[in-house]
């Protein structure tokens, strides 16, 4: 069963609201000395009730650098390659993607076991949160073999070739939540002066830099401290590159992720 991590539709002025302090709560050590994961030691083997394999911590390490989550507030990155399952992509596709081209597209490829979750349209329940597309799908997918962050990031690169697909990417293990990754979207605290919320230049500029794309401001409101912004195939990155990307330059209050969860042990198996 997927999962929005709900973000408050008002926020106060000057509060503070971290969606990534979530990430402590989930994040548990383990070196980086080894890079083959077909141990036990180097990764942790999860099955699930119907019967889906999750390697979890093993083969993040030649990513690690880039896969955290920086905290303005704090001044600190929180990592995430100790969390990174090695046989698993969250991919979306363009609101226009049939359910059938879907999984004709993805059995092409031959990278991927069968479908055995169902694809995702998130639609108008959830406009007040995110400004998604109506009808944009989303969908879980497992890789015939494990691989490391390198190889699941070439994959995703020649996956994001297609038209159909909008954008691809890692998938991390977050204990009883289950399976995490992150949509196309990023908000942006663009921060306070002398009290009085900043105008939004920097945020406009930084977007042109990195081919990012200002969407709209948190929940319609004009006002709002918080903008989403939306990555895509020719951004300098994905959301998480480019969210971190944006609060280490150091001109916003923060630049958070829009997280998708599902519990694999409550799996909804496809008809297809």
């Amino acid at each position: 069963m997927k999962k929005r991590i709900k973000i408050p539709f008002v926020l106060q002025k000057g509060a503070v609201t971290i969606l990534c302090t979530l990430c402590v709560l989930f994040f548990t050590t383990s070196g980086c000395g080894k890079q083959d994961s077909s141990s036990v030691e180097d990764g942790k083997r999860i099955i699930t009730p119907d019967g889906s394999e999750i390697w979890v911590g093993g083969n993040g390490c030649d990513c690690k650098e880039e896969l955290y989550e920086y905290n303005v507030r704090t001044d600190k990155k929180h990592p995430y390659h100790d969390q990174f399952i090695n046989n698993w992509l969250f991919v979306g596709f363009h609101p226009q993607v049939q359910d059938t081209e879907i999984v004709a597209f993805l059995d092409q490829t031959g990278f991927f076991k069968p479908l055995n979750r169902r694809i995702d349209r998130y639609g108008e329940e959830i406009a007040e949160y995110v400004p998604v597309e109506k009808n944009y799908a989303t969908i879980l997918v497992n890789t015939k073999e494990q691989k490391t962050c390198t190889q699941l990031k070439e994959l995703i690169r020649e996956m994001q070739e297609s038209s159909l697909v909008a954008y691809a990417n890692l998938v991390f293990w977050w204990d009883e939540q289950g399976m995490g990754s992150f949509t196309s979207y990023f908000y942006v605290d663009v921060g306070y002066n002398n009290g009085v919320r900043k105008d939004l230049s920097d945020l406009y500029e930084v977007t042109q830099e990195t081919n990012t794309t200002v969407i709209s401001p948190f929940g319609g409101y004009e006002g709002s401290v918080y903008h989403w912004v939306r990555v895509n195939n020719n951004s300098n990155g994905n959301a998480m590159q480019m969210a971190n990307y944006f609060g280490e330059t150091g001109k916003f209050g923060g630049a958070y992720l829009d997280w998708i969860l599902e519990n694999p042990y409550k799996p909804v198996l496809s008809n297809h």
